[in-house]
């Protein structure tokens, strides 16, 4: 039996097969007559055909773990039934696929570097704002990211506990996880709002809309001319199209209704020749309005705006207007096609110079990011010179502000490259002038330290010992680093008076010197001099020494022998008197002599920064 119900199968599905083979080519124009009388025809056995040759590959997707699905190519014209049934088979698989694709490609565009605390912020600030409606699908991202956020958050703070307690029960409480579902709380009430209001404005369109089908079918009670009864048609027809959306479910069903009741109204009037023709009469008009429009767009300046208005024109001619007879069709869409055409041309060059400026920028972008690269490389090592490098800085952030309209692609690489940059010149400004807050402290104690230790000197009565190290203050202070000028004008205005105060004292002192210390340094001169008498009479007295060793013992009697002789002995007495002088002198105490430095009453030179 199942031999013979497979062998049926396939003998219909080859005789499916070969009636598609005989089957004449489809019509173009989806919205004709020929068009409709072909789909009942053949439209059935084409669907058949392509079903079963869905379940066939299916069968073998189901051995390679894949499925393959075959839907016949979606008509042009959405007005038409052809339109509504193949949505009603094939629409929700392919607005299914279309979405998941479209929500994967925009998951995958949500930075991933965004910290879980700036998501749930970013959250409340897109629900928080007015337009929130509009922003729904990031609304929906920010919160998928935010829970395998909270999850991950989660996972981490149970891996950290376990690690230290074991034993014990973990409990976590998330701040970012509160603040995320009070946020949530406040975007599902909207949500609920907005819907409710929405849903009640629909419900309204739909009773508009209803009312008009019922006013529709009472025409044909009307007892008026035709061309009256059609001027009360155009008039429901275009408050129909005024109407705003109706509740999702009910709109295919309120379309076919209305559809159904036109085409009724249609046949009671016996649409022939005459009221098709004023109707196709109204439509020609129109289009060709919409035609010279669409021409004369070519003559504004503004590309941009033309192409606006071009869409605003192409909207109306699909939605507002319906046909125009058969011998002007063509003829009006090649010449609306052709106008369009020349405003794409333009706008296609307009893109290509627009491309072209954005990219001229984009190089103008990167040369002043290579610039300030070379002024980060080179960092300077004093105030002055950080001042003049951030000034060459801000006018290179300045001139890179200023440049504008890069290609989008390249926005974001270029911004973060300038960010980091700055980032990296600050916090290279920061460490500089933090070290030299510290630098500038421990200098400013050095010196306040000099003055302490002048002022402690001062106070001391013996200045002529301290003189010295008074010098030495005076050269460590010229040693000492940078300080700013007002602080450094200062201190040296204090410690100036101090080393000015000393040394006059010193000098004041010097010249009250007492009658003691006069002859201190009277005995003092009187004993150098001495000193230097006793020398030479002993060099004198040791050449006559020799001078005798060159007499034998015979010539005492010489006079020149004598003559010598005498001369030493009297050489040698005033030695003795001398060297008793001498030593009387250095019994006597002699008061100290200090040696005066005078002071340096120069002001500093400018410390160099």
């Amino acid at each position: 039996m199942k031999d013979s119900i497979n062998k049926l199968e396939k003998s219909s599905s080859e005789s499916k097969i070969l009636e598609t083979k005989t089957i004449p080519p489809i019509p173009k124009d989806k919205r004709t007559k020929v068009y409709k009388e072909w789909y009942k025809k053949y439209g059935e056995i084409i669907a058949d055909t392509k079903v079963s040759s869905v379940r066939k590959t299916k069968n073998k997707s189901l051995k390679q773990k894949k499925e393959v699905i075959v839907t016949p190519p979606m008509p042009k014209d959405k007005r038409t039934k052809e339109y509504k049934e193949w949505h009603k088979k094939y629409g929700e698989a392919k607005e299914k696929t279309e979405t998941s694709y479209s929500t994967k490609k925009k998951e995958s565009k949500v930075k991933k570097s965004i910290k879980l605390k700036d998501l749930v912020s970013l959250f409340n600030t897109k629900v928080e704002s007015e337009n929130w409606i509009g922003k729904r699908k990031e609304i929906e991202e920010i919160k998928n990211k935010i829970q395998v956020g909270l999850k991950k958050e989660y996972e981490n703070e149970k891996k950290k506990f376990n690690s230290i307690k074991e034993n014990e029960q973990f409990i976590f409480k998330s701040d970012n996880k509160i603040q995320y579902q009070k946020t949530l709380k406040n975007y599902s009430f909207k949500k609920r709002k907005y819907y409710s209001e929405i849903g009640a404005i629909q419900k309204a369109n739909l009773e508009k809309r209803l009312e008009l089908i019922e006013k529709i079918k009472d025409l044909i009670n009307i007892d008026k001319k035709p061309n009256n009864l059609y001027q009360t048609f155009k008039t429901y027809k275009e408050s129909w199209h005024n109407i705003g959306q109706v509740p999702i479910t009910e709109r295919n069903n309120i379309w076919e209704t209305y559809r159904h009741h036109v085409e009724i109204f249609y046949d009671f009037l016996h649409l022939n020749r005459e009221l098709k023709e004023l109707d196709y009469k109204h439509n020609y008009e129109e289009k060709i309005k919409l035609i010279e429009k669409a021409e004369a767009l070519d003559k504004i300046k503004n590309v941009m705006q033309a192409s606006r208005d071009l869409n605003i024109l192409h909207r109306l001619w699909k939605n507002e207007l319906g046909p125009v007879s058969k011998e002007y069709r063509e003829e009006l869409w090649g010449r609306f096609q052709k106008a369009s055409n020349k405003i794409h041309a333009k706008r296609q060059e307009h893109q290509k110079e627009i491309n072209s400026k954005q990219n001229k920028n984009l190089l103008n972008k990167e040369k002043v990011l290579s610039k300030m690269r070379e002024v980060l490389e080179n960092v300077p090592d004093s105030h002055n010179e950080w001042q003049n490098k951030i000034k060459i800085f801000n006018n290179l952030k300045d001139e890179f502000q200023k440049i504008r309209n890069i290609p989008r692609k390249k926005n974001k690489i270029s911004w973060n490259q300038f960010r980091i940059i700055t980032k990296e010149f600050n916090n290279k400004k920061n460490s500089f002038y933090k070290n030299q807050k510290i630098e500038v402290k421990q200098n400013i104690d050095k010196k306040k330290s000099l003055i302490e230790e002048v002022k402690n000197i001062l106070k001391l009565e013996n200045h002529s010992e301290n003189s010295k190290r008074v010098i030495e203050i005076q050269n460590e202070w010229k040693k000492v680093g940078y300080i700013p000028r007002k602080i450094s004008n200062s201190l040296w205005q204090e410690f100036k008076l101090l080393c000015n105060e000393f040394f006059n004292t010193l000098k004041s002192r010097k010249n009250k010197i007492s009658n003691k210390e006069k002859k201190s340094v009277n005995i003092y001169e009187e004993k150098k001099s001495l000193k230097r008498r006793i020398s030479q009479l002993q060099d004198e007295s040791n050449q006559f020494e020799n001078n005798l060793e060159y007499f034998t013992n015979s010539s005492s009697d010489n006079p020149l022998f004598k003559n010598v002789s005498s001369k030493l002995t009297s050489i040698n007495d005033q030695i003795e008197v001398l060297k008793s002088k001498l030593n009387k002198i250095t019994k006597t105490k002699q008061a100290p002599v200090a040696e005066v430095a005078p002071a340096d009453e120069k002001a500093p030179a400018d410390e160099k920064a």
